[in-house]
């Protein structure tokens, strides 16, 4: 009884008879291939996107130096403000006082018009200037707090206050 063992495509199996049956043989293959004109090609690409991937942490570390130097800016450019108000505030009410003398001195007839009109145009001037340094100073919160990427008015009530009062021990510690 011999047969042949036949596997057509679909897996199926069958004997013809006939043939004598071999069960002993076997073959395998082994599909080996190697890109030798792509290998440059990858390893080129490799150190392509390595150097991307530098170049990526390098405008990230940038931009993280960028936004700390604008954070710093707008606060020292606050507490800058902060302190041109104070000291226009001390000038409006020396000018104040002094105006107050000048016109105790012309009523009494001790001073002259024009120093009276002097005395005037400064206390005039330094609250003008006093003015000025409030607007500055609210100008100088805003850009911190565009800095900083939130706004005061869209927060809290304890949200404010808690940001105030940090603020408040950054300016007491650094002054």
């Amino acid at each position: 009884a011999e047969s042949i063992h036949i596997v057509d495509r679909s897996g199926a199996s069958s004997n013809v008879h006939g043939y004598p049956y071999d069960d002993n043989t076997w073959q395998a293959g082994i599909n080996l291939s190697w890109q030798l004109y792509q290998g440059g090609a990858i390893n080129a690409n490799i150190r392509q996107k390595h150097t991307q991937i530098y170049q990526l942490k390098d405008q990230k570390n940038q931009l993280l130096l960028s936004i700390d130097l604008k954070l710093r800016t707008a606060l020292l450019d606050l507490v800058n403000q902060s302190v041109n108000l104070k000291a226009s505030k001390k000038s409006a009410l020396f000018a104040a006082k002094s105006l107050a003398m000048i016109e105790d001195s012309y009523a009494k007839g001790k001073a002259s018009f024009l120093d009276l009109a002097d005395a005037q145009q400064t206390s005039l001037n330094t609250n003008q200037l006093a003015l000025n340094s409030v607007y500055n100073l609210l100008n100088s919160g805003l850009r911190l707090e565009r800095a900083l990427g939130t706004y005061s008015f869209m927060k809290t009530d304890e949200q404010r206050t808690a940001f105030q009062t940090r603020l408040d021990a950054y300016f007491k510690a650094n002054h």
